[in-house]
């Protein structure tokens, strides 16, 4: 037991009939700690796991219904940052030949993140008379005309929620409960904004818990281990042969990484292979998933001018749910599929579709009816019946494929509402569910298009709109969850360490990923960030060059929670 859950267990047993909130960076963790309580043979009762942003949430909740508010998704802020560059940015400015470009959006946006959690106006950012260039003024009028789109339209995003939280309670002039505690470990990060409503909120009922130190990781650890692997992919073999090799239990263990993008993937496929079972801290990339690549080829073949090529290789995959389609037959393999599209000719465009299936069906109809009076052998006959009914089956596919796709407008124009809107129909009508994954990887992907689908109404062209949704689409991921019994649990190093396992793997310790380097933010610099942070003091823009050493206290500081032993590792 590390030194916050000792802190955190003594308190329940002083105070257990008192009404306790575990305020946690997230909802994951909280869990974990709470569980690893119980695990450890430490009951509690009246213990609640919260996060700002949910205590927030519920102190407004119903202004936020009574005023028509929606709560803004992280996609959903992507979508209106993309229109608000294409809005503000002329094509000859500063950002312009950059305005139309997806890397260029996601910077855009985390820019815009960190300026609101600091709460930076878009007036401070030009406070300093000697920050007058055209970046700068370019930065203030995309932020000035998000802030304005956001309150014509109603959203608000998490800074929005604590900050009308804080206010409410602030005009209320009423502080929190008598009786409910709450505990926050002593490492939690809180904004000025933040920190206001949680002292507004508890009424100087707030215990700080402490942690263990990031100087003390060395002290705790049972054992600690270091190998070398070539390549990643060797890399996580070895975590694997280990386990098997020591017969060590999947729900003992813990797998966190260095870098996402490079280890979730080779993770999922191995553990797949392999057939261990896993949780995932952060989810599961929903590109893995059989609806997730559907929609991408979907995408590709309305992007293509409905190339063949590419519904073949929708085909080919298996992504189209082609059962049910004639009840007297069976649907047709995916090789009876692609050789049915090859004979009819279409090439590419919407409108040959139907024409030239239709017209196939009649060719096989008339073909198996000169064969009947010509009294030909009963198994050419069947071959003949097969295919006359696998191109019925992909006439019927494709049918209600284009009754659900939108068209273009004669100016070559669509919206993104509209587009969304025929991927989910896609989704729930054509694709195949083949698992759990699957389910939720639909399920989450049909969300995505709900929400994409409530935001403005706004023109664009149709590659325009392919792009927006194919890039929310690759961001998404599904199947966020806790550490389960009988299952290995993978997350990074950021949320590791608190699950209370014997046994945790750290892999990508090389170098270029741990601490690796300080990018800084290409869109407002360090330099710029500090003459901000002049201006707003005491409030603090986040320093991105600061990041080697910020991920070096990460690293600290989870494996001074952990109790139990330690293999890093590196290619």
């Amino acid at each position: 037991m590390n030194r916050f859950q000792a802190q955190l267990t003594e308190f329940c047993d002083r105070y257990p009939l008192t009404e306790k909130i575990l305020v946690n960076p997230s909802l994951v963790i909280g869990h974990q700690i709470a569980e690893g309580l119980v695990r450890g043979g430490h009951p509690w009762v009246n213990l609640r796991v919260e996060t700002v942003y949910t205590l927030a949430r519920a102190v407004i909740a119903e202004d936020l219904s009574r005023e028509y508010v929606k709560i803004l998704s992280r996609a959903q802020a992507q979508a209106l940052v993309e229109q608000v560059c294409t809005d503000v940015l002329a094509e000859n400015s500063y950002f312009g030949p950059l305005r139309d470009r997806p890397g260029f959006h996601r910077a855009i946006m985390g820019t815009l993140e960190d300026l609101r959690a600091a709460h930076v106006t878009s007036e401070e950012l030009l406070a300093d008379p000697s920050e007058t260039r055209p970046k700068i003024q370019e930065l203030q009028a995309i932020a000035r005309a998000y802030d304005r789109i956001l309150v014509q339209n109603r959203f608000a995003d998490q800074v929005e929620i604590v900050r009308r939280a804080a206010r409410k309670l602030t005009e209320m002039g009423r502080r929190g409960g008598e009786i409910t505690a709450y505990l926050l470990p002593e490492t939690l990060d809180l904004s000025t904004h933040e920190r206001t409503f949680l002292n507004r909120l508890a009424g100087g009922r707030i215990h700080v818990l402490s942690v263990d130190q990031p100087t003390e990781w060395q002290t705790n650890l049972v054992s600690m281990q270091m190998f070398r692997a070539l390549g990643e992919e060797n890399e996580i073999r070895e975590v694997f042969r280990r386990l098997l090799r020591k017969g060590i239990e999947l729900d003992r263990a813990e797998i966190l990484y260095t870098e996402g993008p490079t280890y979730l993937p080779l993770i999922y496929e191995l553990t797949a292979q392999y057939g261990f079972a896993c949780t995932y801290g952060e989810g599961i990339p929903v590109l893995f998933s059989r609806p997730g690549q559907a929609v991408l080829a979907y995408l590709d073949w309305l992007e293509q001018d409905y190339d063949t090529e590419c519904f073949g290789r929708m085909l080919g995959a298996s992504f189209l749910d082609l059962r049910g389609t004639l009840l007297d037959s069976k649907p047709p393999r995916a090789v009876d599929g692609v050789r049915i599209l090859r004979d009819a000719g279409i090439g590419w465009g919407r409108d040959r579709y139907l024409s030239c299936l239709a017209a196939l069906v009649r060719f096989y109809e008339g073909r198996l009816k000169g064969r009947e009076d010509g009294a030909e052998e009963e198994e050419d006959q069947d071959v003949q019946v097969r295919q006359l009914n696998d191109a019925k089956t992909l006439y019927s596919v494709v049918e209600r494929m284009l009754s659900m796709t939108p068209e273009d407008a004669e100016d070559g124009t669509l919206t993104l509402g509209a587009l969304a809107r025929g991927a989910a129909r896609f989704l729930e009508s054509c694709v195949r569910i083949g698992g759990e994954l699957d389910g939720m990887a639909s399920a989450g992907l049909r969300q995505l298009c709900d929400e994409l689908s409530s935001l403005p109404e706004r023109r664009l062209t149709v590659r325009e709109a392919i792009q927006r949704l194919r890039e929310a689409v690759r961001n998404l991921h599904v199947g966020v969850s806790v550490p389960k019994p009988g299952h290995l649990h993978v997350t990074d190093c950021a949320s590791g360490g608190y699950s209370t396992r014997e046994h945790t793997f750290i892999v990508g310790m090389d170098e270029s990923r741990y601490p690796g380097r300080g990018l800084q933010d290409p869109v407002l610099l360090d330099t710029e960030r500090i003459i901000v942070n002049r201006v707003i003091h005491p409030r603090h823009l986040r320093i991105l060059g600061e990041g080697p050493g910020e991920r070096r206290q990460t690293l600290r500081s989870c494996l001074a929670r952990l109790r139990g032993r330690v293999v890093m590792s590196y290619s």
